[in-house]
């Protein structure tokens, strides 16, 4: 609770920073991505989530007008960038768009990514450095944010099959189609179960050997 409050207060001071310039417009319009847990798209529409829920909470307490849209990723990061949306989330800061956005200090999510694999496979997969995927399929979401020295050796010893929704890539890694998928730990837990596959997948956890993985902040931006 104290990590919500928090949050939302710090949430707070980022739309009151941009809410402030936009003392012509009547509706705040934010965009947002499908990315359960965090954000998420019900059948009749209504979007959740616990991201959506402090962006929310804030929203009301200020009395601010606001419509919430969800879109791809790709789009809703150029309707922002083209000023069609004032803002969205969750959106990884990176060195480019902290160039272009700004950015609160204090993320809405803290993310941890993994490389999730066929329970089948384990102790055969292993990543102990950027070798261990050479010669792998490795599935990627489109747009996701990688750092930047993994990409290049992805792009340079690995083949890369990009998708456009996270399932996709949960359901290629089960049927055989790709090695290895990078997700983020809560998103991939929740797919797992969401899709019935719980038992075929698993992250590729090494503690005190290898590389697990890298932390991630995401925001309002």
């Amino acid at each position: 609770m104290k990590k919500f409050i928090f949050a939302a207060f710090i949430t707070g001071l980022v739309i009151m920073a941009f809410t402030s310039s936009l003392l012509a417009e009547e509706t705040v319009r934010i965009g947002t991505s499908a990315i359960p847990p965090y954000t998420i798209e019900a059948e009749d529409g209504a979007i959740g989530g616990f991201a959506t829920e402090i962006v929310e909470h804030v929203l009301r307490n200020m009395n601010v007008n606001y419509t919430i849209h969800m879109y791809p990723f790709i789009r809703a990061l150029k309707m922002v960038e083209d000023g069609e949306l004032h803002g969205m989330y969750i959106a990884g800061k990176t060195p480019a768009r902290a160039e272009q956005f700004y950015f609160p200090k204090e993320p809405l999510v803290t993310t941890n990514w993994l490389w999730f694999i066929r329970k089948e496979d384990e102790g055969t997969l292993q990543y102990f450095s950027f070798d261990d995927l050479n010669g792998k399929r490795i599935g990627t979401i489109r747009g996701y944010y990688l750092p930047n020295d993994l990409k290049e050796y992805m792009l340079k010893h690995c083949v890369v099959e990009e998708v456009t929704r996270e399932e996709q890539n949960f359901l290629k890694l089960v049927a055989k189609r790709v090695d290895l998928i990078m997700s983020e730990e809560c998103i991939g837990t929740y797919f797992a179960h969401k899709l019935w596959i719980e038992e075929n997948v698993m992250p590729l956890l090494q503690p005190q050997k290898s590389i697990i993985g890298y932390v991630s902040t995401h925001h309002l931006m």
